[in-house]
Order: structure tokens, then sequence, then C-alpha cells
């Protein structure tokens, strides 16, 4: 189809679209009477506009004597009065009087009635129709029975139509309760427990570790692991503030400690020094294992020998949680995904945010069902680095 010819298509489709549309708009309301009395103000039969033509339900014109009846299932309409017959096509859009007289102002189908042209109707029966301006416009259709003037309707009837109106409008919607914006900080709930299928294939040998300074969620994760029965490893950053009950709770419970070290100070072994002479004031203990942020990977040969030479057993989680920015039940899901298919032993790079402990806790039943070991870390231990 040629472009000229696709867009007058396009604007005869939009423009039949905005026809069918009953009223000027949602907001607007147009009040009908009939002689000195206002008919029912409802959306379904308010008055409309039709190719600058006003339209009415052809019911309101029973208010004049006149007879009409829908036939051939609602698709011909036959308005009658004492000596004129229209008769309107709904579908075909012709209408004709009883000399088969045609007119150029057809019914139309909206809101489950036939709306019927007012000038046209008021026109063939003697009726006569006006738009009274206002705040709400009232389309009034009279006969020889009005006894009131326009101005003196409008003015006798002002509280009526007030009255109306605040009917159908109803009662103002009450505000909406402002709904308190979520804590971002508050912990994740933990989902209930749902029933777990048990996996093929596990690791036999799960460590379990945490990297970072304890904090607000820390004593959420030792009590979830404490009531799984299950011990792991916190990897402390070397420098940094500890909290002092935290870190005591954490060796106090049985779990272990090590120090998690930026790269870029990696050579710098009097950090480590420094850093267990703290955990030793706090609990009693040192520590020789160590991590590394990000991943020992870049580390060159010579930085791990040096690091083994220091008594130091280098440590790097297999798989790390993205519990920093997905949400619990997004990391239990990618980490049980990912220990599916194999039997070697993997290290579980968690943190401390809101989300760990509920994914924590989701893991964990999981591993019951499963029968997965899990140990916190010694120096005895075979590292696993990357």
């Amino acid at each position: 189809m040629p472009r000229k010819l696709r867009l007058c298509a396009l604007v005869l489709c939009i423009a039949l679209c905005v026809a069918l549309v009953p009223g000027a708009s949602a907001s607007t309301i147009i009040l009908t009477a009939v002689n000195d009395e206002f008919l029912p103000l409802a959306s379904s039969t308010m008055p409309t506009r039709r190719s600058g033509e006003w339209y009415v339900p052809y019911s309101v014109f029973r208010s004049f004597s006149l007879t009409a009846a829908e036939q051939e299932g609602g698709d011909l309409l036959v308005m009658q009065g004492e000596n004129n017959t229209l008769t309107f096509s709904v579908s075909q859009g012709y209408v004709y009087d009883q000399n088969m007289n045609s007119y150029s102002q057809p019914a139309y189908p909206i809101n489950g009635t036939i709306y019927v042209p007012v000038k046209l109707v008021c026109g063939v029966y003697g009726l006569s129709f006006s738009l009274i301006s206002g705040e709400h416009q009232v389309l009034r259709i009279c006969d020889e029975n009005a006894m009131l003037s326009d101005s003196s309707f409008v003015t006798q009837s002002e509280q009526e139509k007030e009255d109306i109106v605040e009917e159908y409008i109803g009662p103002p919607e009450p505000p909406r309760p402002v709904e308190p914006e979520p804590d971002p900080t508050k912990p994740e709930p933990v989902p209930p427990e749902q029933p777990i299928e048990p996996a093929a294939i596990r690791p036999e040998l799960i460590y379990l570790t945490f990297a970072g300074a304890p904090n607000e969620y820390s004593e959420d994760l030792l009590n979830t692991l404490s009531m799984y029965n299950r011990h792991t490893t916190f990897f402390l950053p070397v420098e940094g503030e500890w909290d002092a009950d935290l870190v005591r709770a954490i060796v106090g419970e049985g779990h272990s400690v090590g120090f998690l070290v930026p790269i870029e100070r990696f050579d710098e072994t009097g950090i480590l020094t420094a850093a267990n002479e703290r955990l030793f004031e706090m609990t009693g203990i040192v520590t020789r294992l160590i991590s590394v942020e990000g991943g020992s990977g870049k580390l060159t040969e010579k930085q791990r020998a040096a690091a083994a030479s220091g008594g130091y057993r280098l440590w790097d989680a297999t798989i790390v949680a993205d519990d920093q920015t997905q949400s619990a039940s997004r990391v239990a899901d990618l980490m049980l995904r990912s220990f599916d298919g194999t039997t070697a032993t993997t290290v579980l790079g968690m943190h401390h945010t809101r989300s760990t402990n509920a994914a924590l806790t989701l893991i964990l039943r999981d591993l019951r069902v499963n029968h997965v070991s899990t140990a916190a870390i010694t120096a005895a231990d075979t590292p696993v680095h990357l």
C-alpha cells in the first residue's frame, strides 16, 4: 500500500475510534431535562455529540407521548407520534419517515441502547430543544407543556441540579493511606519451610565462609548456624573496625576466623601481624588463614610463596554468592544450582547483608535433606584457591 494511502487509512481509523467514544470527556457532566423536570443522571444515558449533532437515548422521547420500539434484534428503531413515524436502521445508517423521506442523521448504538439525533426528532415531532450553559450543561427538550423559560428553569432548579450532580459524582474518595517506605536495611524474612526434593549429586564437603566485617546482620547468621549445628569461617577485613562482641561470639561458638586482604596490600606482611595482635586481644587466638578480596587469581607465584613461607594459608571461594544485590531466594537458587552434579569440595563465599541470613537458611535446609557435610576451615586443611 503506498505511503499516502496508509496514512489516510490510519487517520480514518483514528477518527472512527474517536467517534465511538461517548460524551465529550469522562469529566464532562451534561444533564437532560424534559420540560420543567430533570431526568435521572447516569453516564450510560448522558447526552453526547456526534458530527456536531446532539444525541440522547430514544427513551427520552417517551416523555412526550411518543412510542418507540426496537425491532430485528435492536438493529431497527421505529418511533411513532400522532402523525409521523421515523425509522432508524442502526447497522445500515439510514433513517426515513412515513413518506419515505430520508434524513442524513443516523442513530448510533451507545452504552447498550440506541441514541437518536435530538434536532431531527424534535423537528419531526414539533418539539424544541436548547443547550443551557453553566458549570454543568443542561440539554433541555420541551413541548407546549413547558411552563418556564430556560433562564427561569435554571434559576428555580439550581439547587436540584447541584443535588443531582453531587449524587452522581458521589462522596469524594478518602485519601489513600500512605504506605510506609520499606526499610532497605531490614533483614529479609526467612521463607517458610517447603518440601525439598533430594538431589542426585551434591558436594561431599562444603566450607561456608563469610567475608567482611561483622555487622547488624551477623547475629542472625550465628543463630542460624547454631540452629543447624553448622560451623563456618569468617574472614575479617585486615584493616578497619571490628565489633569486638561479635568477633568473640564467632570464636566462642566454634567458628574459625581469617583475614580478608586487599590485593594491593598483600605484600605488606606487617598488616597481618597487626591484625593478629588485635584478634588476640579480643579473643586470645591468632589465625593463619587469609583470603584476597576479589580472589587470588592475580597474585604472582612469588607472592603466593611469600605468604606460604610466612605460615599463612591462602583460601579462595570457589562459588561467591551475590547476596549484596540479589534477593535471598535468588541467591539460594543460584548457589544450589551450582552444587548440582559435583562431588568436589566447595568453598561458598557469602557476606553480611540483609538477604544473607534468609539465603543461608534456604541453603542449609537443602544441605540437611541431602546429607551434605560442612566444616570450618582450619590451618591443617589443604587450601583451596584459584
